[in-house]
């Protein structure tokens, strides 16, 4: 941590937001311009400015976001989540590259294993990866399945077929111990840089991918969203599976299962939604294993059977700030997050009664499984406090170009203040040291 950046925590856990605000002004272009209420200093520098501008949520915006001019805080803040999820979205060549990437492994793995199918899921699949983020794989073989049960075992072997090619993969490395409950192979691709994670008949993962997708596909809004809650969660270092957290899967459940209940819903329950013909009378079902994977595909005519498509005409900051303040606000000891469910489930009901886990998620398509499980108390209390901090954080009004927001927005020591820091678990996610991952020195921070 940098001497600037200590004195700056420092003065935030003293005087609260006004002074890092000062100091950050300092920067901007407020201070070049003359005072609107005291000519004699500066705007940036005005403390009567500063109480005003910053304590005043509906406080009325007069400067400029990319050459643009919002009236008011949640357009602005609008208009930085759209600009935040266009900067950081891939494009579609990216996108296709990385398809690319995953099929020409597939190719090599032929030569070794001939019956080798590879699926993309996860953010690539989905559209919402952050640059430079994993590519999720899912492996199959009819072959090595009939000779090996054990998916660890194939893992492993998945593993040692991928090594044969040192010109083109390097770092493969099995991570297939026995307290891993779901074995991976990681590679990292040598010419490109990017890094895979492939998992082994991970047909729900592929499933809900697919779902997530469609989701996105039936509101614009539902991408820039989900990609501010990811770059939050990253921010934060509250979506590691490492620290026994949430994984980026597991927020987009509960911003799904938030937009479903807004007083207008934004998203239906795609779930429970089919086309009632002669021939489907009653829902579908589409098994994996034991499971009931069935969603809604085709959402070309969605209002023809959920008419309440399209009326919520909420802004992105209206959502953004009412999702923080709903989990910032959520019982979580007794209600049970469960999108796939028309209505509010209780966990006291549900078979989740007898577990111990301080935040219960259930998984759509798997509905024995709670998603929170692994979390333990200091990580949900670090989520939660997270949730509240970032609601109050985000709810400030800050005028200053989109540099200058993405800084102030997703400053983790703004974040992890309010989250009160000195109660998140200190394990760095890069080189495993006592520390945060946001405050580690090694190469590649």
């Amino acid at each position: 941590m940098t001497i600037a950046r200590f004195l700056k925590f420092r003065m935030f856990r003293l005087h609260g937001p006004i002074v890092p605000n000062l100091l950050r002004a300092a920067q901007s272009q407020r201070l070049s311009r003359p005072c609107v209420e005291t000519p004699e200093h500066f705007d940036g520098g005005c403390w009567s400015w500063m109480g005003k501008r910053y304590l005043s949520v509906g406080a009325t915006q007069t400067e400029t976001m990319d050459n643009t001019h919002p009236r008011d805080h949640m357009d602005a803040l609008s208009l930085f989540i759209r600009e935040h999820f266009n900067r950081n979205m891939m494009s579609q060549a990216e996108l296709e590259h990385r398809h690319q990437v995953v099929n020409t492994l597939q190719q090599r793995l032929r030569a070794t294993i001939p019956d080798t199918q590879l699926a993309v899921f996860g953010s690539t699949h989905t559209g919402l990866c952050l640059p430079n983020g994993d590519i999720d794989v899912s492996f199959t073989s009819a072959s090595l399945t009939k000779q090996v049960i054990n998916p660890h075992s194939i893992i492993r072997k998945l593993t040692t077929a991928i090594r044969m090619h040192p010109e083109d993969y390097i770092d493969v490395t099995a991570v297939s111990h026995e307290k891993v409950r779901v074995p991976v192979c990681k590679v990292q691709v040598k010419r490109q840089g990017l890094r895979l994670d492939i998992s082994f008949a991970n047909k729900i993962g592929v499933v809900n991918s697919a779902m997530i997708r469609k989701y996105c596909e039936i509101d614009e809004r539902i991408a820039p969203l989900a990609m501010m809650l990811k770059s939050l969660s990253k921010t934060c270092s509250v979506s590691s599976a490492r620290e026994r957290s949430l994984s980026s899967y597991t927020y987009f459940i509960l911003l799904l299962y938030y937009l479903q209940r807004t007083q207008s819903q934004v998203l239906p329950n795609l779930q429970q939604l089919w086309h009632k013909t002669s021939k489907t009378p009653e829902r579908p079902t589409r098994k994996i294993g034991s499971f009931d994977a069935y969603y809604l595909e085709d959402v070309s005519d969605l209002k023809s059977i959920w008419p309440a498509h399209g009326k919520n005409q909420q802004s992105l900051a209206e959502l953004w700030l009412g999702f923080l303040k709903f989990y910032a606000e959520f019982d979580f000891a007794n209600v049970l997050i469960a999108p796939r469910e028309e209505d509010t489930q209780y966990v006291k009901d549900s078979a989740f009664a007898n577990q111990s886990s301080r935040i219960t998620i259930e998984d759509p398509f798997r509905p024995t499984f709670n998603l929170g499980v692994f979390v333990h108390d200091r990580m949900f209390e670090l989520i939660k406090n997270v949730f509240s901090g970032s609601h109050h954080h985000f709810s400030v009004p800050c005028s200053a170009s989109y540099g200058q927001l993405q800084g102030h927005y997703f400053d983790p020591y703004y974040l992890m203040a309010r989250a009160k820091v000195a109660d998140a678990p200190r394990m760095c996610t890069r080189c495993s040291g006592q520390h945060f991952t946001w405050e580690c020195s090694s190469s590649g921070s």
